[in-house]
């Protein structure tokens, strides 16, 4: 079930990529490969479909008393899909993980599973939601549509931090110092964010990229990498402070959680650009 799970993971988390690649760089696609990503966005409206109208009368019941038009975009259920991926498979390790580590006694992570689960749903949503409501228009909408992005990913990470030093701290450590020992690599992401989002209001200028129909979702495609290359080292971190002498050192990233995620989302970039590049072979 865990291999299924995985598989599907991936595929989902490929296509959802190259669709992203598809809208920011305009690439067109061969018949069968446009044909799959038909059947993937089909898929989308299927799963999702059914929620849209609940989350237009959701906006316009918590919304509607500013008068402002409010128009959901499709390219919402791309950001949710990716976002959720990426929590569902933090959600999936925490939850294994006293399966996983063998020999060792580590706190059992399923409540702290479940809660970042629910919460991440949340935050999944609701970032998928209000960058469904910019509409790529021009240079400005298009930050805003990376900046609402970004800020959706950073959110998860502080909330992360606050739940793993609920469940995870000892009983004789103080929540908030416990926290913000947990909070430093978050924090780093967060600045990492800011100078992302400052970098495409300069990248935006040049003219290559103000052609683009959509830099924003480009932008983000590129900003997963950047958010893989950051779980990956979280997990060398969690290596360096938590392996023994006599441990391989392979074995103790496997167990870090951080480090095989980040390694997954590159898998899946590498994935989408595989497909980009054998559209472009059968192109010729």
């Amino acid at each position: 079930m865990r291999k299924v799970y995985d598989g599907l993971g991936l595929l989902f988390s490929v296509l959802s990529v190259v669709v992203l690649a598809k809208h920011g760089f305009d690439l067109g696609f061969v018949a069968p490969l446009k044909q799959a990503l038909d059947y993937y966005e089909g898929a989308t409206r299927f799963l999702l479909g059914w929620a849209e109208p609940y989350v237009k009368g959701a906006l316009h019941y918590l919304l509607g008393w500013t008068g402002w038009h409010l128009q959901l975009y499709p390219h919402w259920r791309h950001v949710l899909i990716l976002m959720w991926l990426y929590i569902a498979a933090d959600a999936l390790s925490n939850w294994n993980f006293g399966d996983i580590v063998d020999g060792k006694k580590w706190r059992p992570r399923r409540p702290l599973a479940v809660s970042i689960a629910v919460f991440g749903s949340a935050v999944a949503l609701a970032t998928g939601t209000a960058a469904g409501l910019v509409g790529l228009h021009d240079v400005t909408s298009n930050v805003l549509m990376a900046a609402v992005s970004v800020a959706g990913f950073i959110l998860y990470e502080f909330g992360f931090d606050a739940l793993a030093t609920t469940f995870l701290r000892d009983t004789n450590d103080r929540w908030w110092s416990a926290f913000r020992s947990h909070s430093y690599p978050a924090i780093y992401l967060t600045v990492a964010g800011v100078l992302v989002l400052v970098l495409c209001t300069q990248v935006a200028r040049v003219a290559y990229i103000r052609a683009l129909p959509s830099p924003s979702l480009a932008v983000l495609a590129l900003a997963v990498v950047a958010l893989a290359l950051y779980r990956i080292g979280v997990g060398v971190f969690w290596t360096v402070r938590h392996r023994e002498l006599s441990e391989r050192w392979s074995e103790v990233f496997h167990l870090s959680i951080s480090g095989p995620l980040g390694l997954r989302m590159l898998e899946a970039m590498a994935g989408a650009v595989l497909f980009i590049l054998a559209n472009a072979g059968l192109k010729l």
